[in-house]
Order: structure tokens, then sequence, then C-alpha cells
């Protein structure tokens, strides 16, 4: 086996629970052997996004006084979020934000924006006719397609709804 091959077999054993591992064995690789990084990303089966994300992660958190254990217990989506916000001044007080936060409000909070603590995850399986019936009702309530993705569908589905909710009889 050739240096190389070695290399990507034993990145390949360090998916999952070990991503701070594979993190930094892909900046390491980022940094001392580029030629191997994106044969590495291949053969790993991750999109070059997310292997730059695990690089961020690992070149923003290795010299912070973190232990490893809490990182794992925050996952890289977590850390991947807040990494461009960290310094030495903030750090704390993000990960305590991403230990005690969902991916949606972190992600709100770091945008700047209120969070409900009191927020449900509501998740749906559609057919292509339900979806579409689904993307036009959001649409006509206020929601917005941007590049294909619909945004503010919260807002737009509750004001579709209310409406609906406004022409039954009430139930006292």
């Amino acid at each position: 086996m050739t240096d190389k091959s070695e290399k990507i077999e034993s990145v390949a054993d360090l998916i999952g629970d070990n991503f701070l591992e594979l993190a930094k064995m892909l900046r390491e690789l980022q940094d001392g052997d580029p030629d191997t990084f994106f044969p590495v990303v291949d053969r790993l089966g991750l999109s070059q996004r997310k292997a730059y994300y695990l690089v961020k992660i690992d070149r923003t958190f290795r010299s912070l006084p973190i232990p490893a254990e809490r990182l794992r217990a925050i996952g890289w989506t977590k850390l991947q979020l807040i990494a461009p916000h960290v310094t030495p001044e903030t750090w704390a007080e993000l990960i305590e934000l991403a230990e005690t936060r969902t991916v949606h409000q972190l992600e709100a909070i770091l945008r700047g924006e209120e969070t409900g603590d009191k927020e449900h995850c509501v998740l749906l399986y559609l057919s292509e006719v339900q979806y579409e019936v689904f993307r036009r009702a959001v649409l006509a309530h206020g929601g917005l397609d941007v590049k294909g993705s619909l945004k503010r569908r919260e807002e737009a589905l509750t004001a579709a709804l209310s409406k609906v909710l406004a022409t039954l009889p009430s139930r006292n």
C-alpha cells in the first residue's frame, strides 16, 4: 500500500463520532499534502463543503481550551455554524449557546433574530402533488421562492391555515 492510500484508508475510519479527528486529519492534509486532500474527500464520500467545514472546525477550535468530549457532544453541524463567529472573547458564550439551543435557534441567534424557546419542528413527507399544493399555498401567503428553496414558509403556512380556520364554525 502507498502512503497516500494508507492515509485515505485511515481517514475513512474516522467518520461519525470521531469527526474531530477527521477534521484534524483533513486540515493536516490540506496544509501538508494538498494533492491528497480531494482524493480523500472523494473516497470518504464527503461533499467538498462538508470537508471545508470540518477543516474550519479544526482551525477554529483546536487551540481553545474546550474538551474534545464537549465539542463532540455539540456536533459538527453546530460547530460549523458558530466557527466564523468565534474569537478569544466570544468562544465561551458561543459554545454555551451551541450546547443549549437547537440548530434552528442557533442559526436565528447568529443572524441577530429573536428565537422562541418553545418552537416545534414538523417534518412532512409530501408527494409531488402535495408538495406543489404546499408550495403554492406558501407563495400565495407571503412565502418566497429563493433559488428553489422556500423561505418564510412558517409564517406563510400559518397565515394560510389561519384563513381556513376562520371559515370553520367555532367549537366552544
